[in-house]
């Protein structure tokens, strides 16, 4: 973990982020990335794997996946869950482990709960889809 932290702080993929990416743009090319992938991979650990995959079904990079997974508001990632098909029963433990493999804090107010909540609740999958792409765009601007 230590040497995937330091190798992405200075820019420079990890053997296992190396292998992660070709094993997602393998799965990508064949129709076989699906959100279960997603799912499998975080309980097992695979974070590397876990953020390439789901940066390919949101089709952004994986720097901005990481970003709206770390860095953002938890309804940024109720979002992008919503958007890959990911489900409200299941947020929960995305949002936690991930962060919790990263060392991130992990535990949403109530004020969090509501809002990605209403998320799930009240925006269609290809709505949170397009959202998500207006905030990479925006970030990039």
């Amino acid at each position: 973990m230590d040497d995937t932290t330091s190798a992405l702080q200075r820019g420079v993929p990890s053997v296992s982020e190396s292998n992660a990416a070709r094993l997602v743009a393998k799965l990508l090319a064949s129709g076989e990335l699906k959100p279960s992938f997603l799912m499998r991979t975080l309980h097992q650990g695979q974070i590397d794997s876990f953020e390439h995959g789901f940066a390919a079904l949101l089709g952004i990079e994986t720097e901005q996946l990481r970003r709206i997974l770390y860095f953002e508001k938890p309804t940024v990632a109720a979002l992008a869950c919503r958007g890959v098909g990911i489900d409200r029963s299941a947020f929960l433990t995305v949002f936690g482990l991930s962060r919790h493999k990263r060392q991130r804090p992990f535990t949403l107010n109530e004020v969090d709960r509501t809002e990605t909540d209403r998320v799930f609740a009240t925006v269609a999958k290809a709505e949170a889809m397009a959202r998500i792409q207006d905030l990479v765009t925006k970030a990039a601007s």
